[in-house]
C-alpha cells in the first residue's frame, strides 16, 4: 500500500474515521515529492559549492601522466593532484618536472634518463619552449626518444589547454622530433 492509498482510505481524527477525498491526498502527494526534489536540488547545490570552494582554495590541480610499461611496452596512466603555483609557466615547469622524476608504479618506466633535467621553461604566447640537459638525449631502453617525447608533448597539451605549441631543445639545440 503506498502513500496515496493510505491517506485516501482514512484519517484518525477524535477517534473517529473521516474520509479524505481522493484530490486531497494527490495533493499531499505532489507536495511531498516537491519538497524532496527541492531538497536533493538544493543538496547538489551545497556539494557543488563546496568542490568548487575545494578546487579554489586547496590550491591543487588534478594533472595525468602517461608512462611506459618496462615488459610491455603498453602505456599507463596516473593521476596526481600538483600544487598549483602563480603562474601558468610555473604549472607547466612543475608538470614537466614530476615527469622526469618517473612513474609512482615500479612495472612503468621512467619517462626520460633520470639524469634529464629541465633548465628552463619559457612560455610565449600559447607556445611552450623546453630546453633540456644533455642527459635526456639518451635513447631510451625501449622505444624511441621521438615516442618519449610525443607522450610528454600530448600530455602537455592534454593538461594544460592554454597550450598551442610545444617546441623542445636539449642543450639549447632544437631537437626536431615532430
Amino acid at each position: 500500500m503506498n502513500l496515496l492509498q493510505i491517506i485516501s482510505i482514512t484519517k484518525t481524527k477524535s477517534s473517529k474515521l473521516v474520509h479524505i477525498p481522493q484530490w486531497a491526498a494527490l495533493k499531499v502527494v505532489v507536495f511531498v515529492r516537491k519538497r524532496q526534489r527541492a531538497a536533493a536540488v538544493a543538496g547538489l547545490l551545497v556539494l557543488c559549492i563546496a568542490a568548487a570552494a575545494d578546487y579554489f582554495l586547496s590550491g591543487f590541480a588534478r594533472r595525468t601522466f602517461e608512462f611506459y610499461l618496462i615488459d610491455t611496452g603498453q602505456n599507463v596512466v596516473e593521476e596526481r593532484m600538483l600544487m598549483r603555483a602563480g603562474s601558468r609557466e610555473a604549472d607547466v615547469s612543475r608538470y614537466v618536472e614530476e615527469v622526469i622524476l618517473g612513474p609512482l608504479s615500479l612495472e612503468a618506466g621512467p619517462l626520460l634518463d633520470h639524469g634529464a633535467r629541465l633548465e628552463a621553461v619559457l612560455l610565449r604566447d600559447g607556445a611552450v619552449f623546453l630546453d633540456f640537459s644533455e642527459e635526456a638525449a639518451i635513447p631510451p631502453p625501449t622505444g624511441s626518444l621521438a615516442d618519449k617525447f610525443g607522450v610528454l608533448d600530448a600530455g602537455i597539451r592534454r593538461n594544460f589547454s592554454f597550450v598551442k605549441d610545444i617546441r623542445i631543445f636539449i642543450a639549447g639545440q632544437e631537437a626536431k622530433f615532430f
